[in-house]
């Protein structure tokens, strides 16, 4: 799926713990990369991962409070909230399978789907764990007319003060295992930083990236990615 979705068109190591993807989806129509999206999400081929019923039946509870939402009022919804939604879930999905697929990091369903809040849930956007049993926070912003790296970082650092990583643990530790939570009550963590990039040279992109401060503060943890994706 996720080669009909998108294509990688940069794949850049920054440094041994960061790196740097640039993704175009296939379809620069938000609606109809939203609905192929939103049909990928809706196959809840996750579950199988679990054994109980219960949990099965509690996520997937979750999951289609979500969809529900993402249908009646981001898919169907014409208002500029409803178009911003869209382009964040593009944001969040296609940055989210992009590492799986690359790094073959741990293939996590989005936050909303797998969290005791229906959609607009404040926290994470969505997560993965990486070789070495360390879990990446991530956060996706999307910005109709500009590069959104600046707000995704800043909120990931606003996160990172207000402990909502910690707060996402339990709603994720079925995915990932205690162990890797409890590296995260250690310090060990890592983030993902999804953004909407526009029409400006990688290589301009990812020095202002780096410029930037929250990047900086982001840069000391155990990993971080940054993913451009052209919305």
């Amino acid at each position: 799926m996720s080669g009909d979705l998108f294509k990688i068109i940069d794949d850049i190591p920054v440094s041994p713990t960061i790196h740097f993807y640039r993704i175009e989806p296939s379809d620069i129509g938000l609606r109809k990369t939203l609905t192929d999206i939103f049909y990928s999400l809706s196959q809840l081929c996750w579950l199988s991962h679990f054994d109980g019923s219960f949990l099965k039946d509690s996520y997937e509870t979750r999951a289609k409070g979500t969809l529900n939402y993402i249908l009646n009022n981001v898919l169907m919804g014409s208002s500029d909230k409803s178009t911003g939604e869209a382009g964040e879930y593009i944001v969040s999905e296609l940055s989210r399978q992009a590492i799986v697929m690359q790094k073959h990091y741990s293939d996590i369903p989005l936050g909303e789907l797998i969290k005791q809040k229906v959609a607009g849930n404040p926290g994470f956007d969505f997560f993965t764990k990486n070789l070495s049993d360390v879990i990446l926070f991530a956060e996706a912003k999307y910005n109709s007319s500009q590069n959104a790296y600046g707000i995704a970082m800043r909120q990931i650092n606003d996160f990172i003060n207000e402990k909502k990583d910690i707060a996402d643990l339990p709603d994720i530790e079925k995915f990932v295992g205690s162990e890797a939570c409890a590296k995260v009550s250690r310090g060990e963590k890592g983030f993902v930083a999804a953004f909407a990039a526009k029409n400006i040279p990688t290589s301009e992109l990812l020095k202002n990236i780096q410029n930037n401060n929250d990047f900086k503060a982001l840069s000391k943890y155990q990993e971080l990615i940054c993913v451009a994706v052209n919305v």
